[in-house]
C-alpha cells in the first residue's frame, strides 16, 4: 500500500517532516510546555466538569477553539479551502480525533480520578499499533512490540493497584479508554489520506464540525451539577 503523506502547514502536499536530525533546543523547550500544559489540563477539566455539563462545556470549548485557530490561520494568509475529496475523511478523522475523544474523556472525568484518566488516556500510542496494522497494513517491528507490551503492562499494573475501586465503579476509566482507543483510531485514519489542506485548516475543521453533536442539550447525557464528586453513579 503506498505510503500516506501528512501535509505541513502551509505547504499543502508535502511530508509531515519525519526526517532525521536532533531535535532542536525550541523543540525541546515546547515539548516540555506541551507537556505541562497537558498534565495541568486534566485536574483544571475535572474541577470545571464538576460545576458545568459536559455537553455544554465541551461544545463550548471546540467552537471556540475552532473559531480561534481559523482567525489565525486567515491572518496569516493561508488557505481554508478544501478540496470536496477529502471533505469525508476530513469527518472521519474528525469525529474520532475530536467528537468521540472529548465527549468520552469529558463523561471518563466526571466518574474518575484525574490522574487515573490522564494515565489511561494516554495510551493512545499502545493502540495505534493493532488498529494500523489492521487498517493500513503496518506490521509493527520489535520496538513497536515492546512498547505495545510496555503499555499494557503499564494499564495492568494501575488496574491491579486498584482493582476494588475500579471493580465498583469502571464506567469512568472505560469511557477514557474508550476515548483512547477513538483517538488512535483517528490518527490512523489521518495516515491514510494525501492531504491537501494544511494541519491548522485541518484542526479547525475538525474543531468546528464536532461543536455542534458535542454542544447537543439531550438531558439524558447530562450528568448532574456536582456529579463528579459521587462516584460510579450516573445521575439522572
Amino acid at each position: 500500500m503506498r505510503r500516506s503523506r501528512v501535509s505541513s502547514p502551509g505547504r499543502a502536499g508535502t511530508p509531515s517532516g519525519g526526517g532525521g536530525g536532533p531535535l532542536p533546543r525550541r523543540g525541546f523547550a515546547l515539548l516540555a510546555a506541551l507537556t505541562l500544559l497537558w498534565g495541568v489540563n486534566w485536574p483544571l477539566l475535572k474541577l470545571a466538569l464538576e460545576e458545568v455539563p459536559v455537553l455544554t462545556f465541551r461544545g463550548l470549548c471546540l467552537f471556540c477553539a475552532g473559531l480561534i485557530i481559523l482567525a489565525l490561520h486567515r491572518a496569516l494568509g493561508r488557505s481554508l479551502r478544501v478540496p470536496r475529496c477529502q471533505w469525508r475523511p476530513l469527518l472521519i478523522s474528525g469525529f474520532f480525533n475530536i467528537t468521540f475523544w472529548h465527549l468520552a474523556t469529558g463523561f471518563g472525568l466526571v466518574y474518575t480520578t484525574s490522574g487515573r484518566a490522564a494515565i489511561i488516556a494516554y495510551t493512545m500510542p499502545v493502540w495505534t499499533v493493532p488498529v494500523g496494522y489492521l487498517v493500513l497494513g503496518e506490521r509493527p517491528g520489535w520496538r513497536r512490540l515492546c512498547a505495545l507490551a510496555l503499555g499494557t503492562a503499564g494499564l495492568g499494573v494501575l488496574i491491579a493497584s486498584d482493582a476494588r475501586a475500579l471493580g465498583a465503579a469502571p464506567l469512568g476509566p472505560l469511557l477514557v479508554l474508550a476515548g483512547a482507543v477513538g483517538w488512535a483510531c483517528g490518527t490512523v485514519a489521518l495516515k491514510r489520506v494525501d492531504w491537501r489542506v494544511s494541519c491548522g485548516c485541518s484542526s479547525a475543521g475538525n474543531a468546528s464540525s464536532a461543536a455542534p453533536p458535542s454542544s447537543s442539550r439531550r438531558r439524558s447525557w447530562m450528568p448532574a451539577r456536582g456529579a463528579g464528586r459521587r462516584s460510579g453513579r450516573w445521575s439522572r
